[in-house]
């Protein structure tokens, strides 16, 4: 009896889980940029699309040599071209913000590079400035990832729609995009248009995230007071007699 009690404990927990994981923003993006490779890679290949192609299980293209070569290609593009593709396009949109910014703008003291507040912490022994530069640092690393995964989607979704389909067969997003022109009924019709242009604005609103330039590298840690007072009189030894600033 209690075996069988922990069995069923053991299958609630795991349901859960794995529901939290469906539903979490990460893992949403990543199916759905499963989902779009998967019927991109058979519009390539077969010139199907992801509808006909698992109409029945002995389908041409269902097998697991080919499975294998799609979570290759899948596992290639998520985890090393859209990365690097992003951290390209990230370098011109950095520098572009650079040349953008205006010049004599009023440095926030408050917020620090984080190599150099974890350099003063490890040398004075601070416990807690090192704690908050890790949890820091974890969650960088989990907005990189999620930066990534978007990136990715938004070029995913871009050539699915825009390069596969034929005249006579239709990837998942152009499918998506006759709904409204096959489907009778004013409100069955509103939600459709409503849902298409949501996930379109969303997918825009990502890829702009995606590329805006990273602002984590810095942490906010306010200046103390005698922090400010030895930056003054630093400042203040370091401009000249007429008023004209070394720094």
């Amino acid at each position: 009896m209690a075996d069988s009690s922990a069995s069923i404990s053991k299958a609630i927990t795991t349901s859960t889980t794995f529901v939290d994981k469906a539903v979490e923003f990460r893992h949403f993006m990543l199916l759905i940029a499963f989902l779009l490779a998967l019927d991109s890679c058979l519009m390539i290949f077969y010139k199907k699309n992801l509808l006909q192609s698992f109409g029945k299980l002995d389908a041409p293209e269902v097998t697991a040599g080919g499975a294998l070569v799609f979570l290759g290609i899948f596992a290639f593009l998520m985890a090393l071209f859209f990365p690097v593709l992003r951290q390209i396009l990230l370098a011109f949109t950095s520098r572009i913000t650079l040349l953008c910014r205006t010049e004599g703008k009023e440095i926030n003291h408050d917020f620090r590079d984080t190599s150099t507040a974890r350099r003063e912490a490890l040398i004075h022994r601070d416990k807690l400035i090192i704690e908050l530069l890790d949890k820091h640092e974890v969650q960088r690393r989990d907005h990189e990832t999620n930066m990534n995964i978007a990136f990715g989607l938004a070029l995913m979704f871009a050539v699915n729609f825009l390069n596969l389909g034929t005249s006579h067969v239709l990837s998942l997003t152009q499918t998506a995009a006759t709904l409204p022109d096959t489907i009778t009924g004013f409100w069955v019709n509103a939600l459709i248009v409503t849902a298409l242009i949501t996930f379109t604005a969303f997918l825009l609103a990502i890829l702009a995230m995606s590329l805006a330039p990273e602002t984590s590298e810095k942490i906010y840690l306010p200046e103390s007071d005698e922090e400010k007072a030895a930056r003054l009189e630093r400042a203040k030894k370091m401009k000249l007699p007429n008023g004209v600033y070394l720094g």
